[in-house]
């Protein structure tokens, strides 16, 4: 299963490969002291519309905003055309490939680069329903009885514990990243 944050870590993975030199120059989240040159991954919507019964199409628009050094127009444009080979038709994700819905859009805004692109993957999805219990379970939604439930689940984690989960697994994915990389220029 791919989360929106393991797409958001592959997007910033992606740039620092495209940027090595702003290795500690890529922002996800709320940016304090800017640095230039700089890059700024900003979620603009998420939209996960149902794709059949037990599917839903995840969607994720993000704004890539390149800040130059000097607020130069070309080094802009240079970005732009660096992240648009990038990106232009999709982004590595764990172990799957996921795709761009249309060519990325690229504007200037006081000189800074805003690389817009949506990103698309279908993904299955169980539909939950809340029981009389209180608790969750998990429905076969082909069936309209309520009572017909797959069978309960259990107790949503909290937030917090999630996100460790999913920065250990963060974590090891890039272990393994580094060692796939070592081996390739090792036998090049």
């Amino acid at each position: 299963m791919i989360s929106f944050a393991d797409v958001l870590q592959s997007v910033a993975d992606t740039i620092r490969a495209v940027f090595p030199d702003m290795e500690e120059t890529v922002h996800i989240e709320r940016i304090e002291n800017l640095r230039t040159p700089a890059v700024s991954v900003e979620v603009i919507n998420i939209k996960t519309p149902a794709f059949g019964a037990m599917a839903v199409e995840n969607k994720i628009n993000l704004d890539i905003i390149y800040f130059s050094n000097d607020d130069s127009v070309w080094a802009a444009i240079n970005a732009g055309e660096l992240l648009s080979r990038a990106f232009r038709v999709g982004l590595k994700v764990k172990d799957r490939y996921i795709h761009t819905t249309e060519e990325p859009e690229i504007k200037l805004v006081d000189q800074d680069l805003h690389f817009i692109v949506e990103f698309s993957y279908l993904q299955g999805s169980t539909p939950w329903i809340r029981t009389k219990t209180g608790g969750l379970a998990k429905i076969d939604p082909a069936v309209t009885d309520v009572t017909n439930t797959i069978g309960e689940i259990e107790k949503v984690k909290t937030i917090e514990k999630d996100m460790e989960e999913q920065e250990r697994e963060i974590l090891t994915d890039k272990v393994e990243m580094m060692k796939e990389l070592y081996f390739e220029v090792k036998e090049g």
